[in-house]
């Protein structure tokens, strides 16, 4: 390869292996590229064509400026093209894409491809309908197809602050209503719920004691799995200055009068997630490390130096309980398909075994939910379980607690 295309290909993203479709695949500004067969010449031939046409090429200019008769003839191929350009300066966080750009990337596809030579002017609600129908075909969830509305709305509306599209069409396509459980016809999804903790314990011994460690954590403090992955020793307030300083005029020792008076530590640590999910509207948010927390993280903490502390991402902690799920739970037929059997046995089977693992087989989330359960309960107040999980309104809190039946069924022995 001559040197300037290996200077071009320098600090680029790296192709690696999309194990379900054996093809090589990159992740260039938030978007994927599948390559080609992995480890072939095609392969590095269009990944070296990926990484000069897109990596290297500076981000285009959105298409503001131009006079009333381009925009007439605007179709939304040029216009996503403007919105991208806005996009990959916009939604960063920390010098990264933000999740927002792998959020919004396969509605804007499938605008893309179906509606592309469309002129964007002409693009109203019915259009929109027809493009969320496809969703709904595609058998996407109610929330999934809400959120990839949403998406192609934000186009538009980008678009009409700039002046690109008559404010009519943004005004059309924000009248299209949400899709609302049980009276549309997408697929509705069951809502995460608590996870309980005889369930928990009982798959603790299957796991790994680094992820044991991170679901204990997790139970205690309340926070979220990305809080629990990202925990690093930097972000931790441990200690606390003094109350109050030396009498420099009684010191008897001037010898030590400079000294910095020792640091106390603290009986509850406060965790500063950077980069959590709500930074960009400016709200804080503060995980409180109580003492039995503490003892879980100490040690990771003082071994982790710069790093993260526990060395998993989310989908590695996801993926690691529900593997211990399977080895505590899962019958012993369904763990292991015997080969040997017909096809439509097998089919069967693993079809039983899908089933079986929607059904039990929990994730981290969960636990999210089970300590907001488990405040409420014990301290009687949603504002209790909404400080710790850091929601701004007690509304969100209602989200993660579960309705306490029990207490219900002994009002209603009193009063009813």
């Amino acid at each position: 390869m001559p040197a300037s295309s290996s200077a071009r290909l320098r600090g680029a993203p790296k192709p690696f292996l999309h194990k379900a479709s054996g093809q090589s695949a990159v992740k260039v500004r938030g978007r994927f590229y599948y390559l080609g067969k992995h480890g072939s010449k095609a392969a590095q031939e269009e990944y070296r064509r990926i990484i000069n046409e897109i990596w290297n090429k500076p981000a285009a200019e959105p298409p503001v400026g131009l006079t009333l008769a381009q925009l007439d003839r605007l179709k939304i191929l040029d216009l996503l093209t403007g919105f991208w350009a806005h996009a990959d300066r916009y939604y960063v966080k920390d010098g990264k894409p933000s999740t927002t750009i792998a959020a919004i990337t396969p509605p804007l596809r499938r605008l893309r491809e179906q509606c592309g030579e469309q002129l964007a002017a002409e693009f109203g609600p019915l259009k929109l309908k027809a493009l969320r129908q496809t969703w709904i075909d595609d058998g996407l969830a109610l929330k999934t197809v809400n959120s990839y509305t949403a998406a192609v709305k934000l186009v538009f509306n980008w678009a009409t602050e700039n002046e690109l599209v008559p404010a009519s069409v943004g005004h059309g396509l924000g009248k299209v209503r949400h899709l609302a459980k049980g009276r549309d016809l997408a697929r509705e999804t069951e809502p995460v719920t608590a996870v309980a903790d005889a369930l928990v314990d009982a798959t603790l011994p299957h796991l790994p004691q680094t992820v044991r460690d991170m679901v204990s954590f997790q139970r205690l403090t309340g926070c979220r799995p990305g809080e629990v992955c990202n925990l690093r020793s930097a972000d931790v307030r441990r200690y606390v200055e003094p109350a109050g300083k030396p009498n420099r005029k009684t010191a008897t020792l001037p010898l030590f009068e400079d000294l910095p008076a020792p640091r106390v530590r603290a009986d509850v640590w406060e965790y500063h997630p950077p980069g959590h999910k709500m930074a960009h509207k400016g709200r804080p948010r503060v995980v409180m490390i109580g003492p039995r927390a503490q003892a879980i993280v100490d040690e990771y903490l003082a071994r982790a130096g710069a790093g993260k502390c526990f060395g998993y991402t989310v989908a590695a902690y996801r993926r690691a309980i529900a593997r211990a799920c399977v080895r505590a739970f899962m019958p012993g037929h369904l763990r292991k398909i015997d080969r040997r059997l017909p096809a439509d046995e097998q089919a069967a089977l693993r079809k039983e075994a899908s089933a079986w693992r929607a059904a039990h087989v929990w994730h981290p989330n969960q636990l999210r939910h089970t300590a907001a359960t488990r405040i409420n309960a014990h301290y009687g107040d949603d504002d209790a379980a909404r400080v710790v999980l850091g929601h701004d309104s007690k509304q969100t809190t209602q989200i993660y607690v579960e309705r306490d039946l029990a207490k219900a069924k002994a009002i209603a022995r009193e009063v009813g």
